[in-house]
Formats: structure tokens, sequence, C-alpha cells
């Protein structure tokens, strides 16, 4: 009997980054970095005639509702769903948890970011297998049994990875191969399940339902099953693989360019240094849990592909590194302080054509229908949250039935538990329609302790957090008035946020607008308060960053600085800021 070939349908990023689920298994090494089409899967099948298929959604753009509601309208639908617990919604766990029992579902366990798990395992730190065991016990808390699969992160396995999860009762591990491969199973029982990407006209960027009951309607609910069933029905083989890492080409594909080579030698040097302050004897247990969480985010595969890196995941990607030796108080290696130099780095966003230079470190540009304000401000990598807050970017697009805003931050940190995406910040924008004085509010939205300049005074302001979105309209000798309640789409991986304002609400042409972005910590209580309030400073300045030039956000950062500052809105038509 000749055992299925699990197919993964690319409706999202199978681990982090810009490729399609599992479709970089079909490329060669030196292609990976490109998007590509999902690769066509050989149509073996079981005596049964079903496929296992499991989908690795990207948990950003999973459509929780619609999976739901594909669940109820295809019962007679069997396959398998990777998922990391903390993606997981509350809402979403009872009736996710009804599936997997009633047998109609299966979960796998994925790890947030999904590390390079033989890469990440070879600093000899036992924190990544703690967290494959806490995380299994965290799903197994939501769903009320525990998984028995599990997806790793670029599906890359080892003797190490697989022995760790054959002893936490795991059955079976999605790996992935470009060559027909059949399941191998190893003396302790764990299955090794090969891979590779489904081809077809339902697949699509997301998890869109539609597209999913259409995939599932195409080729007949029945012809499909879980990974754990294709998993019970392989047999035991003889001997190893003949390699461990079942890809296209070894694990020198994210450890043979300058930058993966820096990165991973940072990386082990924070791996070290946590080791050496759990073994000294005088190690803070609160403070080694928080030191093991920044360097498991530092292992996100992300960080790790490719010979280029964006300068903000550039930046991410050390400050997790750094507050790895700030926790632990070692002094970080002098390679951690700047920037990589190792290899170039690809570009932020931005560079449009008609960009022109209005002020030091800030560029702006128009085209139909869009406008924009980029900040190459470009300060010494954050080491306070005035950095790692500060807007880069804001780009404004438009219709006849809405405004978009869409903000770039220089750091925008995920949360599963906040509806809009993100958590920690809270973001204005401050909109002046005619450029007159005394026509709108100076003071910011209240708790801001900062105001506008009288010829910029605001009208109306977008007040955006991970828990809301509120349109606000200024009323002269009242509070401001909120307008309507919105909804934010963020992209963490971006770091951007986005909001549309209806046209009803926003009339008139947005390139003769003046505007203030601000940035302040929030926390969960202060962000659903109304309106949003920032997070109190010890320094009575609550703004921790703007959209501005370098001087005017060097007056903001001064020790000098005013309890309560005056700002200047930004114009695309006026070169005085």
């Amino acid at each position: 009997m000749r055992p299925a070939k699990i197919l993964c349908a690319a409706f999202a990023l199978a681990c982090a980054g810009s490729t399609p689920a599992c479709a970089w298994f079909g490329k060669s090494p030196e292609n990976l970095e490109e998007p590509a089409a999902p690769a066509a899967a050989p149509a073996a099948s079981s005596a049964s005639g079903a496929r296992a298929l499991l989908w690795v959604p990207d948990p950003r753009k999973l459509d929780w509702e619609g999976l739901r509601g594909l669940l109820e309208r295809e019962e007679a639908a069997r396959f398998t769903l990777a998922l990391a617990p903390e993606d997981i919604p509350e809402a979403a766990q009872l009736w996710l948890a009804q599936a997997v029992q009633e047998g109609r579902l299966e979960v796998a366990l994925r790890l947030a970011g999904d590390p390079i798990l033989p890469l990440a395992a070879s600093t000899q730190n036992p924190w990544i297998f703690e967290r494959l065991a806490s995380s299994r016990q965290s799903l197994s808390r939501i769903l009320g049994r525990p998984p028995s699969g599990f997806v790793p992160g670029r599906g890359a396995a080892s003797p190490e990875v697989a022995f760790a999860l054959a002893a936490q009762g795991f059955s079976w591990i999605a790996v992935g191969r470009t060559e027909e491969a059949a399941p191998w199973t190893d003396a302790k029982g764990l299955a090794f399940l090969p891979f590779s990407v489904l081809e077809s006209s339902a697949v699509g960027e997301g998890f869109v339902a539609e597209a999913a009951a259409s995939l599932l309607a195409e080729r007949g609910q029945a012809s499909w099953r879980p990974a754990r069933d294709w998993a019970a029905d392989s047999s035991p083989s003889p001997g190893e693989p003949e390699q461990w890492v079942p890809f296209t080409g070894s694990l020198s594909h994210w450890d043979s360019t300058p930058l993966q080579k820096q990165s991973w030698r940072l990386f082990q040097a924070a791996a070290d240094a946590v080791q050496a302050y759990q073994n000294s004897g005088s190690a803070s247990l609160m403070i080694l849990d928080r030191a093991n969480q920044a360097l498991f985010a530092a292992s996100a595969s992300r960080f790790f592909t490719g010979a280029v890196r964006s300068p903000a995941a550039d930046r991410e990607f050390r400050e997790h590194l750094r507050r790895v030796f700030r926790l632990i108080r070692r002094r970080p290696p002098p390679e951690l302080a700047a920037p990589a130099a190792a290899a170039p780095t690809a570009p932020d966003a931005g560079g449009e054509p008609g960009a022109r230079s209005p002020g030091e470190g800030l560029r702006t540009g128009s085209a139909k229908n869009s406008l924009w304000f980029d900040a190459s401000n470009d300060l010494a990598p954050g080491t306070t949250a005035q950095d790692l807050w500060t807007p880069k970017r804001l780009r404004i697009t438009w219709t006849e039935k809405t405004v978009t805003f869409a903000v770039t931050m220089s750091r925008l940190e995920g949360s599963a538990s906040a509806p809009n995406g993100f958590g920690g910040l809270l973001c204005d924008i401050y909109i002046d329609l005619n450029h007159l004085a005394r026509r709108g509010a100076s003071e910011l939205m209240p708790g801001r302790k900062a105001f506008l300049k009288s010829i910029d005074a605001w009208e109306f302001a977008l007040v955006v957090t991970g828990w809301n979105a509120g349109f606000y309209r200024s009323e002269p000798g009242q509070p401001p008035s909120l307008l309507e309640s919105l909804k934010a789409d963020s992209d963490v991986i971006t770091n951007e946020l986005r909001v549309q304002v209806p046209r009803r609400l926003l009339r008139g042409n947005p390139t003769g607008w003046g505007y203030l972005v601000a940035a302040m910590g929030t926390d969960r209580p202060l962000a659903q308060a109304r309106p949003p309030q920032p997070a109190p400073q010890a320094d009575g300045q609550p703004i921790l960053g703007l959209l501005t030039t370098r001087e005017e956000l060097q007056r903001l950062r001064s020790p000098d600085a005013a309890a309560r500052m005056a700002f200047s809105a930004l114009r695309l038509k006026t070169e005085a800021y």
C-alpha cells in the first residue's frame, strides 16, 4: 500500500515571511526568497483513495468566522489545521475544541514564529524544547486533548528534534521534500510525513472560507482525511532517511550567507549568556523566563531567510537580543550595537516617484488618489521606547467611498487577544482641513499633554489601538466627540496598521490637509477607554514618537523638552513644517 502525500493548501504563509504556504518546498535554494505559485503534488492515494490535507495558514489573515461556517456547512470534511496556541482567539476556542472532539478537524501544533528548530536547538540551550512542551500543554488545554502532530518551521527536522517530539508524545511530524518520498517511522514510533503543495484554482492568499469550500467541493469531501490517519497507516522503515532535513538542499540554506552567519553568531551569544546566567546560582526565575521569551522571539524563521533583511526586521531582531542582555545584565557583543553590516539590507517601503524632501529626514510625495510622508530618520538602533515606536511612514489613499490611513511603525507587536492584531501602541492621526487659525482644536486628545500650533488646529482625529479605533471631531469648549467606531487592520511583519474612514465622515481633497501622527504606549484597560488613553510617563510627556523631521524629533527627545509641547502639522504643499 502506497500512503498518500500530504497536500498543503497554500492559503497563507507556511512559516512567516513573504513566501506562500509550503510553496518554497518546490523551489531551488537560490530562489527561495521569491514568492512562487504552489507546486503540483503527485496524486498518490491510499487504498481508500483518500489523501491527507494539511492547511498551514497565516494566523494574521485567518478568517475565523469563515472557518467556523465552513465546518458547520461541510460536515463530511476532514482535514488538519496547523496552529500555534497564541494565535487562537478566545472567542474561537470553544467551537474549535468541539470540532476536534467530534473528529471533524485535527489541529497540529506550530510554534509562534515557526523557528528553524534544528538550528535553534544547536545552541545547546533547553529553552526551545521547554517552549515546545509548554506550547503543547497550552494547545491541549484549548482543545481538550493533546495534539498528535507537529509542523516545524520550514519543514526542517533533526535527530535531536525528533527525539524531543517522540518524548513529548507526538506521533507525527510534517516535513518537506520535493521528490517522491514515502513516510518514514523511526524506532520510537514518530512518523515523518513528507508533503508537497496542492495546486488548485481555489488556492489564494489568506484562509478564505469560500475558496476552502470550493476546494473541498472540487475534489469531493470524502477524498480528504487528517494527517494523523496517514501517520497511523504508515509502517516502520528500516534504517534512517537519507537526510534528516527533508528539504531541497540542507540547513546550510539558513546558515550560509554573511548576514545569516552573523545572525546565528549573535543568537548563539545570547543563548550562551542565558545559559551562563541560569547556571550562575543567582538567577531569578522571572528574569530567566523573560530572557527566554525574548530569545524565542529572536528565533523566528523570518529573521534567517535570505541574504538581505529590511532595516525594520533587522532592528526588531537585534532588539529582541538586546533585551536578553539587558534582562540578565550582561554586556552584549559589540557586533550587536549597530545594524547588520555583513550584507546589504532591503530598503524600507517607500521611494515612490514624485517624492521630495521638505525637511531633514522627511520625504513626501503624491500620485493619483494617494499621498505619503516618509521619515528617513533611521536613528541609532533602538534602546528606548521612542526609538522603537517612532512612526516611519504615513500613506493616505482615497476613493469615492473611503479614505484609508496606513501608518508604518518602527515596531508593531502582535497580540492574539487584541481584535486589531497588535498591542501596547496608541496611535493618533490629527487632520487639519483648512490651515486656518482657531478654526479647530489646538489641544490634542485628552491625556496627551501636547498641542498643535493654532494655524494647524485640527478638526478631526483618528485614534487607533489594538482593541478599538475611533474617528473623533473637535468641539469648541467641549471634549472631542466620537463620530464613529471603526475597524483597524494590522500587519506585524511590515509593522503597518490601517484604518478606513467613510467618505461621508471626511469629505474634501486630502492633498490640501495637514497631518500630525503621534505614537504613545498604552495597555488594554487604557486602550479600551473612551477615548483611549496613553500610559502615563515618568517625565510627564506621554508622546513617545512623531512622524516628523529629524530636528523636531530630536526636540521631542531632548532632556529639556517641556511637559507640554507645541507641534506643527505635516503638509504636502508647504515647505516649512
